[in-house]
């Protein structure tokens, strides 16, 4: 189950800066991808924004599943 929120919210966090077009947090994820498995995998993400030592990186990844839960909720 760790792995699978830790991942989830990596991926919710690095998505999110790609799909905001911000090329900051495009540009960061890019070299994410360039650098693969060279780094310890919690130094990579913290360099491609995602720091899973920052609570603050599961707080946004609960915020996006209480909007996907809304927006079902909505639709049914």
């Amino acid at each position: 189950m760790y792995k699978y929120a830790t991942g989830i919210s990596a991926a919710i966090i690095l998505s999110e800066g790609v799909l905001t077009k911000d090329e900051k947090k495009r540009d960061d994820y890019l070299e994410f991808l360039k650098r693969g498995g060279r780094l310890f995998p919690l130094e990579n993400l913290k360099l491609a924004g995602a720091d899973l030592q920052d609570k603050d990186v599961f707080k946004i990844t609960l915020k996006r599943f209480e909007t996907v839960l809304n927006a079902l909720d909505t639709s049914i």
